[in-house]
């Protein structure tokens, strides 16, 4: 029985990626979806991650509302881990979340494709600049 949620793509599918990822992104890449899976399977997923890397999600429960579903798990070997993948009219938005750098996003793109995205929370650039809180009123 196939367990992998994506598959590769064929490098001629590659041409619409951004070359940098955006901010917050390591790196990413496109990937195909097995949405079958997300939507039936109440065993263990495959998760190809990067760099030959790979995950088990356990599935603790899928919510099914019409055609869209919410599949929530976690990471095997990880106990303070979670993962959420929702699909929604065909789009797909998720996280996986097993360490404490270890951080991925699952994305539907406008053109169709899924975006597996590698996140560093420190790469985002702050919510407010410096000066901001140098205008704040002081109490």
């Amino acid at each position: 029985m196939n367990r992998q949620l994506f598959s590769e793509l064929r490098t001629a599918d590659l041409s619409t990626v951004a070359k940098r990822p955006d901010h917050g992104a390591v790196r990413h890449r496109r990937v195909g979806l097995n949405l079958d899976l997300l939507q039936t399977n109440v065993g263990p997923l495959d998760v190809s991650l990067f760099d030959g890397n790979t995950v088990v999600l356990d599935v603790d429960h899928i919510e099914h509302r019409g055609n869209d579903c919410s599949w929530h798990g976690r990471v095997k070997g990880f106990s303070n881990s979670h993962a959420l993948i929702s699909v929604v009219n065909g789009n797909v938005a998720g996280t996986i979340i097993f360490g404490p750098k270890d951080r991925y996003q699952v994305m539907s793109q406008a053109d169709g494709s899924t975006l597996l995205r590698q996140i560093e929370e420190s790469a985002f650039p702050p919510d407010h600049p410096p000066e901001y809180f140098k205008r704040l009123p002081k109490e």
